[in-house]
């Protein structure tokens, strides 16, 4: 063979050899070297764990042991009035529980039927006492009454409450705490909803906050739901001290190693954690949540706390994901509905929002907060009828309150084209609570696109409002809404069309007649002599 053909040869075959990997790594599509593929194929093997709040605990010992829809059952039989099969089907499953059978989440999920704000089943169940009055028709209307108290309530302010709902709060808790009272048997079943006797006791002031609690705690000491109760009324701001608090939460922590039947608290600091950073920084609230999942796998409470969080800052698929977890073991529950409503509406999904809280409303029909949510969406959609009725259940509570009032007004005005109605309802605002700047703002630009002189009492109102930051002044007193009040002002005085703004010196002070009768002090006023 010419030995050039050779060499020739045996240059090819070498290079043949040396590019072997690089021709097999053409072939798969890869252009990595060796070294990066093998880091790639490592990468693809390694998976992100999956958060704690989206794994399904599987624990059948936090399943119900009851048909969910026994909850519609004793609805039907309510509305009704076969007050004799209600009470004999009831008092089944709370026999069960005496002896052992059944577990109290299961009686509390069945009463919870009537945590409902509901005039129709007011009279039912009020009906149903007369007939007969057992621990089952008590219970009933004792959950029934508490609920109601606190939609009457709300979460404003109390110096921010209506008259009307003060009143009504009060009557509606006196008449919890008297059935709850009343349903003491000295049997197991009586632990079931301890937990609100002892707040309507708390919440009505019959004894110092630290007796009513030790009392408690002494007396039900397997009762989780007790150290949940003693930890929020221990709060600096309910007059508790700080160090005590920490120190109940971590001795109920303790406990709840030891005790089966607290188990529900383990992960109790950490949750208190995440509370405490909700608003101040939220990724440290969640870390803090994940931490008590990750100690309480099985807890449904913790996982409705990250929910919510997660809805707050507008991680609605997240939400999504963990209410699906918690509705696999505590079905229908109204809040949970609420919540995914909210999250199906935050990702675009409106009509599907809205189809969630018409089967809140089959179990819940006066809900408030759902009610102010539907009436939103309503009427933004247009949906001009199916907001009028969402009007109607949000007044049944909030006929006094402003906030609602105002909400109203403004659906009437910037989605349902009735500015008539609007003017209404921001005029009842101002009733309700004088000097509103909401109200007085919104007020002053209708009577602006009408040409009425009223505008010039409405912006004074409005400094007035903001003057003495009366409401929900940090929203609607900023710089960019005072100074289109200061210019409207300048504009009336400039036209001349509206004499009385001459009159007002727009300084935000409150009139000394308006001061006397705010602060009803026409007693203090001398009476003059007379000749």
């Amino acid at each position: 063979m010419n030995p050039k053909l050779l060499l020739l040869s045996l240059l090819t075959l070498l290079l043949i050899i040396l590019s072997a990997p690089r021709i097999s790594e053409m072939l798969n599509g890869s252009h990595y070297s060796t070294e990066q593929q093998s880091r790639a194929q490592a990468s693809q093997r390694y998976k992100a764990p999956v958060p704690p709040e989206i794994q399904d605990p599987k624990a059948t010992d936090i399943m119900l042991s009851i048909d969910p829809d026994l909850r519609f059952q004793l609805m039907e039989l309510l509305q009704q009035s076969d007050f004799e099969t209600l009470e004999s089907t009831l008092e089944e499953y709370v026999s069960l529980f005496d002896s052992g059978e059944l577990r109290r989440k299961d009686i509390e999920y069945l009463f919870k039927t009537f945590e409902v704000a509901n005039p129709d089943y007011e009279q039912k169940l009020a009906s149903w006492l007369q007939h007969s009055r057992t621990w089952s028709s008590l219970v009933a209307n004792g959950v029934y009454s508490f609920r109601n108290a606190w939609e009457w309530r709300d979460t404003s302010y109390w110096r921010d409450v209506p008259e009307l709902n003060r009143r009504k709060y009060k009557e509606y808790l006196q008449y919890a705490y008297d059935h709850f009272q009343q349903a003491l048997t000295g049997k197991p079943r009586d632990d079931v909803f301890i937990n609100y006797l002892v707040t309507t006791k708390l919440n009505l002031g019959l004894d110092s906050k630290q007796t009513i609690i030790t009392s408690a705690l002494k007396d039900y000491p397997h009762v989780d739901k007790l150290y949940h109760l003693a930890a929020n009324f221990m709060q600096p701001k309910w007059g508790g001290k700080e160090m005590e608090r920490r120190e109940l939460i971590y001795r109920a922590e303790k406990l709840a190693n030891k005790d089966e039947k607290l188990s529900s608290l383990k992960g109790l600091t950490s949750y208190y954690e995440a509370i405490g950073f909700e608003k101040a920084n939220s990724w440290q609230a969640i870390q803090s949540y994940r931490e008590a999942i990750k100690q309480n796998p099985k807890s449904t409470a913790y996982r409705v706390a990250i929910a919510e969080l997660y809805i707050e800052i507008r991680r609605f698929e997240k939400a999504l994901e963990v209410l699906d977890i918690v509705d696999r073991y505590r079905p229908n529950r109204v809040e949970l509905l609420h919540l995914r409503a909210k999250a199906l509406n935050g990702l675009g999904k409106t009509e599907e929002a809205l189809t969630v809280l018409d089967r809140l409303f089959q179990q819940d029909l006066n809900h408030r907060d759902a009610n102010l949510f539907a009436l939103r969406l309503h009427s933004s959609a247009g949906n001009k009828e199916a907001a009028e009725n969402a009007i109607q259940r949000v007044l049944y509570f909030a006929s006094e309150e402003p906030y609602e009032l105002n909400l109203i007004a403004s659906m009437y005005r910037n989605h349902l084209n009735e500015v008539e109605l609007a003017e209404k309802f921001y005029k009842r605002a101002l009733e309700a609570r004088r000097f509103d700047p909401w109200a007085s703002f919104r007020l002053s630009e209708i009577y602006l696109e009408n040409g009425s002189c009223d505008a010039v009492d409405s912006l004074d109102t409005y400094f007035i409002g903001c003057n003495n930051q009366v409401g929900q002044h940090e929203y609607y007193c900023t710089t960019r809404n005072q100074d289109w009040a200061w210019q409207t002002v300048q504009q009336l005085k400039d036209a001349q069309n509206c004499p009385k703004v001459f009159e007002k010196t727009f300084d935000g002070e409150i009139p000394l007649d308006d001061l006397i009768k705010e602060y009803d002090l026409e007693h203090l006023i001398p009476e003059q002599d007379t000749i």
